[in-house]
């Protein structure tokens, strides 16, 4: 259990390197930078509560009820109350990622609508900067030619 413990630090470590690198390195927006701490931090609670559930659940286990029945209640409370807490996060995790890449995909389309305007702005000006160069040319009247 230590080794995992252990592990489980080492790599959060990591992780936390990893999310905090990200969102300094420029490559982010402000909001998105913000959005992945918060993400990172939400996760990370769901993530020892779900094992805190556990150890209560262990724990509670090994407990026999009929001497310590408080005991046992209140391990088995934490744990169940741990593991709502968990679903709660998660709901508020999983909206959270619906409104922000909502947001960011209603930014992409505003963007390809501006920047199809701008071409097609573009291509009329060029349209009618050609059509402006072929004045109409004077016709040789080949006919008059013979008088």
């Amino acid at each position: 259990m230590i080794t995992c413990a252990v592990w489980f630090a080492q790599r959060l470590w990591q992780t936390l390197g990893k999310v905090h690198q990200e969102t300094n390195s420029g490559n982010l927006s402000q909001r998105s930078g913000v959005f992945l701490n918060r993400q990172f931090r939400r996760r990370i609670q769901v993530a020892v509560m779900i094992g805190l559930s556990g150890f209560f659940m262990a724990v509670g286990a090994c407990i026999p009820t009929k001497n310590h029945p408080k005991v046992f209640i209140l391990l088995w409370g934490l744990a169940i109350l741990l593991l709502l807490w968990s679903i709660v996060i998660a709901v508020i995790d999983a909206i959270s990622v619906s409104v922000h890449y909502s947001r960011i995909h209603h930014q992409q389309i505003a963007e390809q609508i501006r920047v199809q305007y701008e071409l097609e702005k573009k291509r009329q000006e060029q349209r009618d900067a050609h059509n402006q160069n072929e004045s109409p040319k004077p016709e040789n009247d080949k006919n008059n030619e013979h008088f």
